[in-house]
């Protein structure tokens, strides 16, 4: 007497692939409900796009599973149509533009005629090891007084100037009592 022992397993099934942009998938059912095991898709790429990546997938594995990741696969613009870029900040000739001293973010955006969407952004640092100048710091003139209580003294103050044009200059006592 011979005893059968039947096991019954679920079919294994593959996620429907999600849609790609700027393309399809044949056959059209790959777009549609869960998949197979072993349904092969193809990726066709629109008129005016290249695929970039593998060009078919295929319902592997033990759990359903596409043999490549579905973000390793683009269909990218390869229309040759002119591509308008911009740059933030706003800079008509880069060597004539003068930054500020500190860091400023330069972002280049760049679009295609199909609306696609690119950008850059780098850092510019400009420092300022320049040290300020001091003009017109001379001696006052001797000063002569018969005062024993000592006596008030001016000048004219030096002018300063630094390269970043952000001078502040704070005084203290304008007028000083000197003892003699």
């Amino acid at each position: 007497m011979y005893i059968l022992i039947f096991k019954c397993f679920l079919a294994i099934k593959c996620n429907k692939l999600p849609q790609i942009k700027f393309g399809k998938f044949e056959p059209i059912s790959c777009s549609f409900g869960k998949q197979e095991f072993g349904k092969k898709c193809k990726i066709i790429c629109n008129e005016g796009f290249k695929i970039g990546g593998p060009a078919e997938k295929q319902c592997t594995g033990a759990r359903g599973t596409w043999d490549s990741k579905f973000e390793d696969t683009i269909c990218a613009d390869n229309s040759k149509l002119e591509v308008s870029v911009w740059l933030k900040p706003s800079i008509k000739s880069i060597p004539e533009y003068k930054f500020q001293i500190g860091k400023t973010a330069v972002t280049y955006f760049a679009q295609d005629a199909f609306h696609n969407r690119a950008k850059c952004t780098f850092y510019v640092t400009v420092g300022d090891d320049e040290l300020p100048t001091i003009e017109n710091c001379v001696d006052p003139p001797t000063f002569l007084t018969s005062e024993l209580n000592g006596a008030n003294i001016t000048w004219d103050e030096p002018h300063v100037y630094d390269n970043s044009q952000k001078v502040k200059v704070s005084l203290h006592n304008l007028f000083y009592l000197w003892l003699i």
